[in-house]
């Protein structure tokens, strides 16, 4: 029997999202990698939401989003079509307009339901207004068909009270 060895390997996706990728392989050499679990399937979706609005494709992003979606952010709660309607094309246009580092905290799956918790550090101007903030944010995902959907998103940030490089 051979035995398993168990990695993390952290890389950072597009968009500065920090993703760990579980994997397991023989130790025998020329062996094949297969996924361990679905953390890192569950922190790519998360980070592929965020690589979509840097890239401007609306598409892809709306793809990750279940149907019955609740998006919070600034005391207002919105269902998929307000956030695709209001929200989306002003969140591509700040993450085409800003910097943003995002650091992956935790990604927590209870059977076919996860939450992924990040934050990040946003610099740069939108709209004529210099942009200098931290950031949280809280996603939970479901996974049906085979494919993890974001079901509910809360973004929280706060001015920095540190200059910005």
């Amino acid at each position: 029997m051979r035995s398993l060895i168990r990695c993390i390997s952290f890389y950072t996706f597009a968009g500065g999202m920090m993703l760990a990728s579980p994997l397991a392989a023989s130790a025998q050499p020329g062996s094949v990698l297969r996924p361990v679990s679905d953390s890192a399937s569950i922190a790519e979706t998360a980070a592929r939401f965020h690589l979509a609005l840097r890239n401007g494709d609306s598409a892809t992003a709306k793809s990750l989003l279940a149907p019955d979606i609740v998006v919070l952010e600034s005391g207002q709660i919105e269902n998929r079509a307000d956030y695709i309607r209001h929200h989306l094309p002003a969140d591509i246009e700040a993450a085409q307009s800003i910097t943003s580092t995002r650091k992956l905290l935790s990604v927590t799956r209870q059977q076919d339901v996860a939450w992924v918790v990040s934050s990040s550090t946003s610099t740069g101007s939108f709209h004529g207004r210099a942009i200098n903030s931290v950031g949280a944010e809280l996603m939970i995902l479901s996974k049906s068909d085979k494919q993890w959907r974001i079901r509910a998103v809360h973004w929280s940030s706060a001015r920095r009270t540190t200059p910005a490089p």
